[in-house]
């Protein structure tokens, strides 16, 4: 930006006479007056001159003359001397003090081509000085969208260029996204659950602030104001302020395109003031924020045609699976990973996430040679693994759960705790959403059951879903009428209920129940014999093994609840 000051410093022939405070004003032009209605033929940002003829033989139009001026939004007067105006009228240099709007006498022999070529030039260099800053920025930009190909990395790019905070919102001002750029911090992974503050100007912006702050000054009012003058005009940038505990920042908005049918906004909150070439940087970006908002497959609408919509019929779901290259036709396996507070993270954070579920893929189909299809729902990140038809379900179910610890072990090392539910093992389309909703019931109902676990396999849980659902009395009923009798005869020495469920474990084999409980097989016998003493039927029986099995499914059920 050319101002005042800094261009006629370089013109030592020229002298400020009032107006001292207002020479930081901009410059954009240069114009003579050459005529009374002058004031009709300017547009702002003049560095405006005077021969004296006009004001000399029209002494009247100074009077307002220097507020007309700062009110057009024009950078300064000078006046010429000792050929109409021996010295600069009283009138102008008063308004100019008062006005805080900048006067300049300029000398006799001052060609006025040779000021306005001054300007003029010194604008242009400006202009190319921009124009470096600008190109630097947008291929840096663009280089770091073609290597990494996640377009929200641009905002993190972006807030390194622009050295301050940069926010993505939708159209109810609701965050979408963030950066602090040089400030994020990934291994500090207890992101803020809202939308982020505005930090203090005078220190780095603290990512672990209370988000919510952001947010406070701007109501409904406000947002309303926003929108009204976005749909008046579009593709302008708009300016607000909003209250926070370090005073009131300015903001800057501009429209980037539509996220998922909505329109989405830039915010930059201004800790730092931005420059000219910022905005072009800004505008440019925003059109990159469009063009792969347009071009990206939008997984989200895979999720709710499919994953979500457990109603819907096969051809309904084939047509999906077809669009987004979903390899239907294969067994498949589905992997829930939950992510501590993942709802919001900001864009670096999200794109080392993406970046560690690329390693991810890569590690299964490397490792197994499955096809993996990824998508992310609003809660949950999910990976589907497609196995050709020759692998078995035991070999299936068992490269799960390993890419299930490689995901939990990719994480650890950046301390990010996952909870991963698994589902069963299926090929029929419909079990394609019925799959998600296994591996999420996997985590909810297995981190009750086993709180110090990760890995939760649906397989494993199934029988305590069912018995979930079943009404407190009828739970204890069935313990009471099973291994009741084994946990009142427990004692210090033997627990005969975790006797009885080893054997079943081991299929019913007395000689490696008795292994895994480091006793001898005679002792084994004899708690064997123990147990039958103690129930009133035959546990030789398959269906009072099954029984049994509910039993001690039951009790531990109770036991968890209880704990609760």
């Amino acid at each position: 930006m050319v101002t005042v000051a800094n261009f006629t410093s370089d013109l030592e022939q020229i002298r400020c006479v009032a107006g001292f405070r207002g020479t930081n004003r901009k410059i954009t032009s240069f114009s003579i007056i050459d005529t009374p209605e002058i004031l009709d033929w300017l547009h702002g940002g003049e560095f405006v001159v005077d021969s004296g003829y006009i004001t000399f033989h029209n002494p009247s139009i100074l009077k307002g003359f220097v507020a007309s001026l700062k009110e057009k939004g024009c950078a300064a007067l000078g006046v010429k001397l000792h050929r109409y105006h021996n010295e600069i009228p009283n009138i102008i240099l008063e308004d100019g003090n008062k006005l805080d709007f900048p006067i300049y006498e300029l000398p006799y022999n001052l060609y006025f081509c040779d000021f306005a070529y001054t300007i003029h030039k010194r604008m242009f260099e400006e202009q190319l000085d921009e124009m470096y800053h600008v190109s630097i920025a947008y291929k840096d930009i663009v280089d770091s969208l073609s290597k990494y190909k996640v377009p929200e990395r641009m905002l993190s790019e972006l807030s390194l260029v622009l050295k301050n905070p940069v926010f993505l919102t939708n159209s109810r001002f609701e965050l979408i996204d963030y950066s602090y750029g040089p400030n994020d911090n990934f291994s500090s992974h207890t992101p803020p659950p809202h939308p982020i503050p505005i930090p203090n100007p005078k220190k780095s912006p603290p990512p672990k602030s209370n988000p919510q702050e952001s947010w406070t000054g701007l109501d409904e009012n406000m947002r309303q104001k926003l929108l009204k003058k976005y749909q008046q005009q579009p593709y302008q940038f708009h300016h607000f302020s909003i209250d926070g505990s370090n005073g009131e920042t300015n903001c800057t908005m501009l429209y980037s395109g539509n996220i998922d049918g909505d329109a989405a906004f830039l915010v930059i909150p201004e800790i730092n003031k931005l420059e000219d070439w910022h905005y072009k940087v800004i505008k440019d970006i925003s059109a990159l924020f469009q063009l792969t908002a347009c071009n990206k497959i939008n997984t989200q609408d895979f999720a709710a045609s499919v994953i979500m919509a457990q109603s819907n019929s096969t051809d309904t779901i084939l047509r999906y699976c077809k669009m987004y290259n979903f390899d239907y036709a294969k067994q498949r396996i589905c992997l829930a990973v939950e992510l501590n507070n993942s709802m919001s993270i900001s864009s670096t954070r999200r794109y080392i996430i993406r970046d560690i579920f690329a390693s991810i893929t890569s590690w299964i189909t490397n490792t197994y040679g499955c096809k993996v299809f990824f998508l992310k729902t609003h809660t949950h990140y999910v990976l589907y693994l497609l196995f050709s038809n020759d692998v078995s379900q035991e070999t299936a179910e068992y490269q799960a759960a390993e890419s299930a610890k490689k995901i939990h072990q990719f994480f650890g090392r950046d301390n990010i705790s996952t909870l991963i539910g698994i589902s069963l093992y299926a090929s029929d389309p419909q079990q394609i959403s019925k799959a998600f909703f296994q591996a999420i019931d996997a985590i909810n109902l297995g981190q009750k059951l086993y709180p110090a676990e990760y890995v939760f396999l649906f397989r494993t849980i199934q029988v305590y879903q069912w018995l979930s659902t079943m009404p407190q009395e009828n739970l204890m009923e069935m313990y009471m009428e099973t291994v009741e009798p084994l946990c009142r005869a427990s004692n210090a020495d033997v627990n005969y209920v975790q006797v009885l469920r080893t054997y079943i474990e081991n299929h019913y084999n007395i000689s490696k129940t008795a292994s895994d409980l480091h006793i001898h097989r005679n002792t084994m016998m004899n708690y064997m014999a123990r147990i039958q003493e103690l129930l009133p039927y035959n546990i030789g029986q398959p269906e009072n093994r099954l029984k049994l099995q509910i039993g001690i499914h039951a009790m531990y059920l109770l036991d968890k609840q209880n704990e609760s």
